[in-house]
């Protein structure tokens, strides 16, 4: 709905076919880029979790 919007200048000033298929490369590529530093994130946040299991055991009563 938004592509056509802007391609035919409703509410906003018209952009032409290639400038709109620019941006829409433009943001798969950093869709891309993106999900890739979420799991490089994720991964790591998951082996941080697995090596302070010293944190999560109850303490042990005396």
């Amino acid at each position: 709905m938004a592509v056509l919007l802007c391609a035919y200048g409703i509410l906003v000033p018209a952009l032409s076919w290639p400038l709109i298929g620019m941006v829409w490369a433009y943001v798969l590529v950093w869709m891309v880029v993106m999900d890739g530093v979420k799991l490089l994130y994720n991964a790591a946040m998951t082996r941080r979790e697995k090596n302070s299991t010293a944190l999560t055991r109850p303490i042990a009563q005396s």
